[in-house]
């Protein structure tokens, strides 16, 4: 440590300068960053993210928004109080990549942005006690439950349906999020159940067979999408299709009984069972008056 300032007070009260060793060492604190938890900055989280056709953010399945937490400009009073209208508080932003967005990534200011997966219109921002001027703004303090308004280049980039019936007032004022979000986009994107490390061995196994016969037995050897009935005599006719088209995927909704015809229509692999067998299922289908799919 650096003790000049005192050296030269003690040299200006006329006293005599010493050399003194305290013993003590200083160790390295090892700083934890602090988590937020619900936000998440851009440059942690993009490699987390996809993106849809529309711009819309997920991770893992969960679509995200974005906002800026610290805008420059916006006072405490704007944030409570006007935060919708005011030109000094920040848009949030329902996609990635609106001009807004790309113009920032240009302008190197994309880190300003947090996600967030709180589909709501409601924010911690930082806001200032005053605006800036020659005394300066005050110290930022943290305002919650901040309204802000949704970004108009957002709307344009998922062509909401109002764009040119309201005026650029309105659709802050008017837009719901949350609603919008619930009908045009949860339902739009699914997580998938597996992950790359937890992903089935794509071979059938020996809980197949065993799965199999008795999903054939409790459903008396029926086809679920026809309703070929093959229990009598024609149980060789009935297959257990894998519907998502991996055969390691064993789950009990993952498996259903097809017919042979049914097999080659809907399934994966077109080449299912002996021809001999297709054509008697065939055959026995015409008798059931069942539809018969491939020609």
């Amino acid at each position: 440590m650096n003790f000049d300032y005192l050296d030269k007070l003690v040299e200006k009260m006329g006293a005599e300068v010493k050399e003194w060793d305290s013993g003590a060492t200083a160790e390295k604190i090892d700083i934890k960053p602090i988590d937020f938890g619900r936000e998440t900055s851009i440059r942690e989280a993009l490699s987390e993210f996809q993106m849809d056709d529309k711009g819309i953010l997920y991770k893992n399945g969960v679509p995200w928004i974005l906002f800026i937490k610290a805008p420059k400009d916006a006072t405490i009073d704007e944030l409570k109080n006007n935060a919708k209208a005011s030109n000094n508080t920040p848009r949030y932003h329902i996609t990635g990549d609106c001009q807004t967005i790309r113009d920032m990534k240009k302008k190197n200011r994309y880190d300003r942005y947090v996600f967030t997966p709180k589909i709501e219109e409601k924010f911690e921002v930082y806001g200032y006690p005053s605006r800036s001027s020659w005394w300066g703004k005050g110290k930022a303090q943290i305002v919650e439950d901040v309204e802000l308004g949704v970004c108009y280049n957002c709307l344009k980039r998922v062509g909401y349906e109002l764009l040119g019936k309201r005026s650029t007032a309105e659709l802050k004022k008017e837009f719901d999020v949350k609603k919008w979000f619930d009908e045009n986009v949860h339902e739009k994107f699914i997580k998938p159940r597996f992950s790359a490390s937890n992903y089935p061995d794509p071979e059938y196994n020996e809980d197949f067979d065993t799965k199999s016969a008795k999903l054939k037995l409790r459903r008396n050897w029926t086809c679920e999408n026809c309703g070929f009935v093959g229990a009598n005599g024609h149980k060789n006719l009935i297959h257990t299709d894998h519907i998502d088209g991996n055969s390691g995927n064993n789950a009990d909704s993952n498996l259903r009984l097809l017919c042979i015809d049914c097999h080659r229509h809907l399934g994966q692999n077109k080449s299912v069972g002996r021809r001999v067998d297709f054509d008697k299922c065939v055959q026995e289908k015409r008798r059931q008056n069942k539809r018969v799919f491939t020609k």
